[in-house]
C-alpha cells in the first residue's frame, strides 16, 4: 500500500476516534451529577474532559469547515447507537450506570481505532494525546466503578458494547482505499 493510501486510513481511523470521543464527552456531561462522578473518577474525568475539549476543537473545527453536515450526521449516528446497546437494566433510575457504561465503552472503542494506525503515524500528536488521555482514564474507571467489568444480568460484557461500537464505527466511517 502506498504512503498516501496508507495515510487515508489511518486518517480514518483518527477521525472515527475522535468522533466517539465528541460523543463520549456527551456522556460524561450527563454524568456530571451522578453518584458514580465522585472520587478520583471526577478529578480524571475533569482533566480528561480538559485535554479532550481543547486537542480536538482543533480537529473539529477543520471537519465543521470542510463538511459541517457530514460531520453533524456521522456525530449524531454514534449518538444513535447508544439507544442499540441492550444492557441489563433500561429503567431511568440506571440512565447513569447507562451513561457510565457507555462513556467507557466509546473511549475504549476509540483507542482500539487509533491502535489500528500503523505505527509510523501511531506516533505523530493526536493520537499520542488521545492515547496518553485516555488510559489512565479507563484504569481509573476500571479500579472505581468495578462493575463495569462483570457481566450484567442479560450476560453483556463491556467487551461485547466495545465491540459493537468498533463494528459500528466502522460501517459509518470506512476508507475506500
Amino acid at each position: 500500500m502506498s504512503n498516501e493510501k496508507l495515510i487515508q486510513v489511518d486518517t480514518v481511523c483518527l477521525l472515527r476516534a475522535v468522533m466517539k470521543i465528541s460523543s463520549a464527552l456527551n456522556n460524561l456531561d450527563n454524568l456530571s451529577e451522578s453518584k458514580y462522578n465522585r472520587f478520583k473518577f471526577k478529578v480524571d474525568a475533569y482533566k480528561w474532559d480538559g485535554i479532550m475539549a481543547f486537542q480536538l476543537s482543533t480537529i473539529m473545527k477543520s471537519m465543521v469547515e470542510e463538511n459541517d453536515v457530514l460531520m453533524v450526521d456521522v456525530l449524531c449516528k454514534i449518538n444513535e447507537t447508544d439507544s442499540n446497546i441492550k444492557y441489563e437494566d433500561h429503567s431511568e433510575k440506571n440512565e447513569d450506570k447507562k451513561n457510565l457504561i457507555l462513556f467507557y465503552s466509546k473511549i475504549k472503542s476509540a483507542l482500539n481505532d487509533i491502535a489500528e494506525i500503523k505505527e509510523l503515524n501511531k506516533v505523530s500528536y493526536y493520537p499520542t494525546i488521545i492515547v496518553y488521555a485516555c488510559i489512565p482514564l479507563l484504569k481509573t474507571i476500571e479500579k472505581q466503578h468495578g462493575f463495569i467489568l462483570s457481566k450484567d444480568k442479560l450476560g453483556i460484557e463491556i467487551k461485547d458494547i466495545v465491540d459493537f461500537y468498533d463494528k459500528d464505527g466502522k460501517s459509518i466511517m470506512y476508507s475506500t482505499v
